[in-house]
Parts: structure tokens; sequence; C-alpha cells
């Protein structure tokens, strides 16, 4: 369910597919582990921003490498009301490279309906705020825990909430 949600939001990011920049395995190819079919994709669209990659590891041999992603995703499960439901942690800010770093994993056991809403609010963010050519991972890292955390949750930037107190 979330590697098809996840494709819908990479498809909005932007061109997506194989012959566009598009880059998704499903973790097979590399892992002699226990991984089942799909259990570790991977996706990066690019856009006229430049590439963003999103990884997501369904287990804990972690195939897909989500730590060194734009975006990494978890499997886990979450707990809402009385039953249990399909969810994924939440990571920002991994890069290879010069500027090599793992991600922060910033929200633990969101549901994956509330996941591409999530993901879409932190681009969203991103292409607002960021400093001109600005990369995903340095954005992501001058900002705090928290402050990615109410991105995700869908709170105001600093100064949304500074001008609303003014008002």
């Amino acid at each position: 369910r979330l590697r098809a949600r996840v494709a819908t939001l990479m498809a909005t990011a932007g061109r997506v597919g194989h012959d566009h920049g598009c880059d998704q395995r499903d973790g097979n190819d590399q892992c002699d582990g226990e991984c089942g079919q799909d259990a570790s994709p991977r996706a990066a669209a690019t856009t006229d921003h430049g590439v963003f990659r999103v990884h997501f590891s369904g287990c804990s041999a972690s195939c897909a490498q989500p730590q060194i992603a734009d975006v990494g995703l978890r499997g886990d499960i979450a707990h809402v009301g009385e039953h249990i439901e399909e969810a994924a942690d939440i990571g920002l800010g991994g890069s290879l490279g010069p500027e090599a770093g793992f991600l922060r994993w910033v929200a633990g056991a969101v549901p994956v309906d509330r996941v591409p809403g999530a993901l879409a609010r932190v681009y969203a963010r991103y292409l607002a705020d960021r400093r001109g050519d600005e990369p995903f991972h340095r954005w992501a890292r001058r900002h705090s825990t928290d402050e990615l955390r109410g991105v995700l949750d869908g709170e105001p930037a600093r100064d949304e909430q500074q001008q609303g107190a003014r008002r």
C-alpha cells in the first residue's frame, strides 16, 4: 500500500518513470537475507529542483538504505484506537557525497494513510523555504527535529505563527 502511495507522491514531485529519472528497487537484487517481494523500494524523482530520493525499508536488513536518502521510510505498525495499522517511521536529510550524513528519524509509527500528505507538506515547505539551489538534505539539517516534525504534522512555519500572533 505505501509503495503505491509513495509512487503517487513522487509523480507529483516531478517526472517519474525509468526513462525520466526514477529508480525503484525491491531489494531482492541486493538482498540475500529474508526480504520478501517489494520489501525495500527506492524512488527518485527528477524535478526542476534536482533529485528527490525516497527509500523505504520494510525489514531490518535495510536493503534500501533509508538512512542515506532525502526521505527514509522504515516499516512499522501503529496502534490506532483498538486496532493495529501499517505505519512507517519517517526520517529526513540523509545524503552521500561531500556532505554525506545519515538522516534524522523525525516521526515514528505514522499510519501509512498519513505518510503521503506528510511528505507532500515537507516537500512544499522545502520548495518555499530553501535558500537558492539548496539541496534537500542541507535544508533538512538546518531545521530542528521539532520543526521538521511540525511540518510533517501540518503545523504552520514559525514566521506564519508569528504573523498570526500579530493579527
